[in-house]
């Protein structure tokens, strides 16, 4: 019995009550409190069970809503136990990370162009490297996408770096000291941590938002000097680049960016915007411009260990409610072709 029968029930037996005792014994109605509690007991029961009801459909929300507050201050990137366990076991977080991003949300980008992305580009990585592959995502351009990707069983580290453009290239006999003197020499020791080294036979794919190109060939020359992979399975990717094969209006076989949804990426990834949606941080190779905000991680007074589980840790609320939903977005898709 819902809430509004039972105040109808305990009305109607009032009322009932009243014009009986009235009729039997002449007496007023304020005559009969008594007798009228006696008659609504039941009613009153009912009334104490929804109540009851009530409050442990309040806890059980309050409940929900510390889970989803708990998932969006989690350290690290979304992975896909968090996903499975949250749609077996906590499905109205993904309902409030939607109403999340509707909120604090400014980029044009939705979790359904990324999710189409990071299909995408798995399915051009999967078919044109069948004997293995590792994308390292260069920074924060990429990351939303490969975030998605690795959720979709893709083996991504993500690397992260930042202002490589705005370097002078050393001359060839000065990098080692070049190296030395900026933070260029964490990366192949991170890099080594997750497996890639010389005697690592996957392809290398550098994956990031390609300009003019300079910031991703001056990584893969470094890369190449300080014999961080092998030469001959080294590739540096612009993930524009390869996301515009699958972008058109008139392709009707698989899942296709719309020419806006191209368009709205570049446009968020030219103007940095994306970055608010990366759960990768800002990594500058200039020492001097790590600090200047909290989206930075600076190298100094830190052991190797202590940086290295800040890049892994890092993480940024919105953007972990947006991962959660393209995601989600990637899941459905597969699922509908």
């Amino acid at each position: 019995m819902n809430i509004q029968n039972i105040n109808n029930y305990i009305y109607l037996q009032t009322f009932n009550s009243r014009n009986l005792l009235q009729k039997r014994t002449g007496s007023k109605p304020d005559d009969t409190h008594t007798n009228l509690q006696k008659d609504t007991k039941i009613p009153q029961q009912a009334t104490s069970l929804g109540i009851e009801n009530s409050t442990a459909i309040a806890a059980s929300q309050k409940k929900e809503e510390i889970f989803f507050k708990t998932f969006l201050r989690k350290k690290g990137k979304v992975t896909k136990e968090e996903y499975d366990d949250i749609i077996k076991n906590h499905p109205s977080a993904l309902v409030k990370a939607q109403k999340h991003i509707e909120r604090y949300h400014i980029t044009s980008t939705t979790p359904e162009t990324i999710a189409k992305a990071a299909i995408c580009l798995k399915k051009h990585y999967d078919e044109s490297y069948k004997e293995g592959y590792i994308i390292i995502s260069v920074g924060t351009s990429p990351s939303a996408i490969t975030e998605t990707m690795q959720a979709l069983g893709c083996r991504v580290i993500f690397l992260p770096v930042s202002g490589l453009r705005d370097m002078p290239e050393p001359k060839k006999e000065e990098l080692e000291k070049y190296i030395e003197e900026t933070n260029l020499k964490y990366l192949p020791k991170y890099l080594e941590q997750h497996g890639v080294n010389q005697e690592n036979n996957d392809f290398i794919i550098l994956l990031d938002y390609f300009l003019s190109g300079r910031s991703l060939n001056y990584l893969a020359t470094f890369f190449t000097e300080m014999n961080t992979c092998q030469k001959d399975k080294l590739s540096a990717d612009s993930i524009l680049g390869y996301l515009e094969l699958y972008t058109s209006p008139n392709k009707e076989d698989g899942i296709f960016l719309t020419e806006e949804e191209y368009v709205m990426l570049e446009n968020n990834m030219c103007d940095e915007d994306i970055f608010k949606l990366s759960n990768t941080p800002h990594f500058y190779m200039d020492k001097d411009y790590n600090g200047w905000n909290r989206s930075c991680i600076a190298s100094s007074d830190k052991s190797e260990k202590e940086l290295f589980k800040e890049f892994d840790d890092f993480s940024q609320p919105l953007a972990r409610a947006f991962a959660l939903c393209s995601i989600h977005e990637a899941m459905k898709l597969i699922k509908e072709t």
